[in-house]
């Protein structure tokens, strides 16, 4: 998947069409079409604004990560990373949500 499709699945999801994107973070008019047509890598400089429009994590937008969630608590992100079991990535997004919740509360037991 690319950025453009990551992209595009997130305006249908979210029921946005592209001119209202592009008004909405003030970018021009031309873009959309000059990332899809690979002329420019300019989403570079504002991937972090379009993430906050969709609420997703900038490597999810960047296709490194099937998980759109953003990580709130800045411990989370290396142990997950560092100690994600062996199959994680072949989950479904549900089971991996499930599994990600249960991290979150993991602390509030442990620190007891």
């Amino acid at each position: 998947m690319t950025f453009i499709e990551r992209l595009d699945k997130l305006l249908k999801e979210k029921g946005v069409n592209k001119t209202t994107f592009l008004q909405d973070l003030n970018y021009s008019k031309n873009a959309y079409s000059e990332w899809k047509s690979g002329v420019t890598k300019s989403y570079m400089n504002k991937i972090d604004s379009i993430a906050d429009y969709f609420g997703v994590s900038v490597d999810y937008l960047l296709c490194r990560t099937e998980n759109p969630a953003v990580v709130d608590d800045e411990w989370l992100a290396t142990p997950i990373a560092l100690s994600a079991p062996e199959g994680y990535d072949a989950l479904t997004e549900e089971g991996k949500k499930q599994i990600q919740e249960l991290i979150k509360i993991l602390p509030k037991n442990t620190q007891d």
